[in-house]
Parts: C-alpha cells; structure tokens; sequence
C-alpha cells in the first residue's frame, strides 16, 4: 500500500522548461499510482482565463492542504513554492497540536485540552501581515501593454498576502499602518 496517496508538485512554472519539468514530474508520480495535484495543470492556474491572485492563493492552499506530500523544487526558490513550504510547515505545527488535544479529549480529559489550547491560543496569535512592495517598476506597470511590462508579482503570494493582511507600496506607508494600528 502506498504510504503517499496524494501529491502536491510545487515548482516554478513561468518558463517553457519550468512547465516541462513540472508536467513530466506529474507524469512520473503518477506512474507511481499517486494521484497529482499539478498547479501548472489546474484551472485556478490557467492565465488565459486571467484568475485572481484568491482564486490562485485558495486554489493551490487547498491542494497542498489535502495532499500527503509535497514534491518541491527549490532550485532558484521561486516566491511560489516558498509560500507552499511556509503553508506546509504552519500546517504541520497545528496538526501536531491538534494531535495532543484530540488525544486529551479521547481521554476524557477535556481540562487538559482546553488548557493546552488556551496556552496555544495565547501563545501563538493570529498574524497579520503588512508587505512592503517598493520596487520603481510597479508605479507605472500599468501603462505598458504586452511584453513590455518590466515587473511583475507572484500572484500566489499576492492571494497569501492578501487573505492574511495587505501590500503596502512603501516602507513609510507600512510604518504609518502600524502606528495607527498600535494606537
């Protein structure tokens, strides 16, 4: 019996030899009877339809989240796969704690349990995130038309950044947003 049922393929996939490598891995994990979640192959991905960086972000999450094991490429750290490591490993931290309270409960031991999470809770808080995007090219993007847009931005981390927090364009607007947050 296979120990990994699903896999989640986590590699850059913008250039032509990217996106070959990527389909010829989902090719070989399938020969191993794996059932393949292929970013490069999923509609969320399809730029032709022009998805947003949520439907990008939430797309590729719930993949990694309901796959076995992730198959990474780190060659070059594409912000992408980055991003899939980082959801990849918080995942794993709160499933190991989640194992502990589900054992607390089997055990009838519900004060254990509420305590361990309550010390989790206080522990751990929610984060919010505030990136800071300052690179000259991005204030007139928008004015070039084709190829000759000069930047461009990981629409997988944009969807991350977005659903935990906000992009900011300057060091000083961060600044500024966390004063008034403070207050």
């Amino acid at each position: 019996m296979n120990k990994f049922k699903k896999a989640y393929i986590a590699g850059a996939l913008f250039k032509q030899g990217d996106i070959n490598k990527r389909l010829e891995e989902g090719k070989d994990l399938r020969n191993l009877g794996m059932d393949v979640y292929n970013p490069i192959e999923a509609p969320c991905n399809d730029k032709s339809k022009l998805p947003t960086a949520e439907d990008i972000y939430w797309g590729d999450t719930k993949e990694v989240l309901d796959s076995d094991i992730i198959v990474a490429e780190i060659d070059g750290m594409d912000p992408g796969v980055c991003s899939e490591l980082g959801i990849t490993a918080a995942w794993n931290f709160a499933y190991n704690h989640m194992l502990k309270l589900q054992e607390a409960l089997e055990n009838n031991d519900s004060e254990t349990a509420l305590n361990m999470l309550k010390e989790l809770l206080s522990k751990y808080p929610k984060k919010e995130i505030i990136a800071h995007h300052t690179d000259i090219r991005l204030r007139t993007s928008h004015k070039y038309e084709g190829d000759k847009v000069p930047y461009g931005v990981n629409q997988y981390v944009v969807g991350l950044i977005e659903d935990n927090g906000e992009i900011v364009h300057s060091w000083e607007e961060a600044m500024e947003k966390l004063r008034i947050e403070n207050s």
